[in-house]
């Protein structure tokens, strides 16, 4: 007789904000949900923990200071090219922003957003 270990693995999601309260409910509600989930509040440790823990999806706001959220994105682009990202932000007319979506490349959460509406866009983008 032979025994198999099933192990699951959970997927991850890297949230990226600037607005600390903002990041904590959001990761609380992805966490509840059954993702893993890393943080972050500075744009510009985004690439090297994308690089780091090799998330799943990459859920970043679009306007931080620094490192914004798009030339984040670029950089994890460069890094993996396959990456899954999705934007939030409150301002869903930035040029850069309406070109990726345009493109296909990318999703757009308009803040303010329901925790349905966040979950939902997740699992069609990575599953669950």
């Amino acid at each position: 007789m032979h025994f198999f270990t099933i192990l699951f693995v959970s997927k991850i999601v890297m949230i990226v904000d600037d607005d600390i309260d903002l990041l904590d409910g959001v990761n609380e509600v992805i966490s509840s949900a059954g993702y893993r989930t890393v943080t972050e509040v500075d744009g510009k440790r985004a690439p090297l923990l994308f690089r780091e823990y090799g998330p799943d999806l990459v859920l970043t706001d679009f306007r931080m200071p620094g490192l914004n959220g798009y030339d984040s994105y670029l950089e994890i682009k460069k890094a993996n090219p396959n990456a899954k990202v999705i934007f939030m932000t409150s301002f869903p007319d930035d040029v850069r922003l309406r070109d990726a979506i345009n493109q296909g490349e990318i999703i757009c959460l308009k803040k303010p957003f329901s925790n349905e509406s966040l979950l939902q866009v997740i699992e069609n983008k990575i599953g669950h």
